[in-house]
């Protein structure tokens, strides 16, 4: 009896991400999705990298982006039989190319621990004459074979110069309360239509 009400918490909680995540799935009938949940959260790392409960057997692989209904969280770094390490795109580690949906600039979205402690990642490498603003939606570009295009990632909070006013980047709010985070979907493949 208690390993039937197990599973029946199993399947409610399935069912439930089920839902919570259509609208990923309809809106990107070519993506194939896995959910899980997280873990584990590295206490040392802060909100840079978690563990996800679905591995190798469930066909993650690393490199595959991970998303919530809300937009873009991380990427699989390291996979297991039956689980993965996500690093998220407040990590250092993480350079996703990304765009600017109002203006078409192009950068690279990362890190640094001053941005992560409050939540934040930074796009770097921007064209000087670049006109990004407060308010702008940042989305993957699609360049690089990683990340398909048009995964929301987040708003521009901030507009700055280096320390040395040589470059220009943004701080980039994600969508997606990534401290909070406790389930997410893997995009494992894409298929072509």
């Amino acid at each position: 009896m208690q390993e039937q009400l197990v599973n029946y918490y199993d399947i409610q909680k399935e069912n439930e991400q089920f839902k919570k995540y259509y609208n990923i799935r309809s809106e990107n009938a070519e993506y194939q999705l896995i959910t899980a949940s997280v873990i584990a959260k590295d206490d040392l790392s802060g909100s840079k990298m978690f563990t996800l409960n679905k591995g190798i057997t469930s066909g993650i692989k690393v490199n595959n982006p991970v998303l919530t209904e809300k937009g873009l969280v991380g990427w699989v770094s390291e996979a297991d039989i039956t689980s993965c390490t996500v690093t998220t795109i407040l990590s250092e580690a993480t350079t996703i190319s990304v765009i600017n949906k109002r203006t078409s600039d192009t950068g690279i979205l990362t890190s640094s621990d001053k941005y992560a402690q409050s939540g934040q990642a930074v796009m770097t490498i921007l064209n000087e004459n670049c006109d990004i603003a407060k308010g702008d939606i940042i989305v993957t570009s699609g360049i690089g074979g990683v990340f398909p295009a048009n995964l929301r990632v987040g708003v521009v909070s901030d507009v700055k110069f280096d320390e040395f006013d040589t470059y220009k980047y943004a701080v980039i709010t994600p969508y997606e309360d990534i401290n909070n985070t406790n389930e997410a979907v893997i995009i494992t493949d894409i298929i072509s239509q």
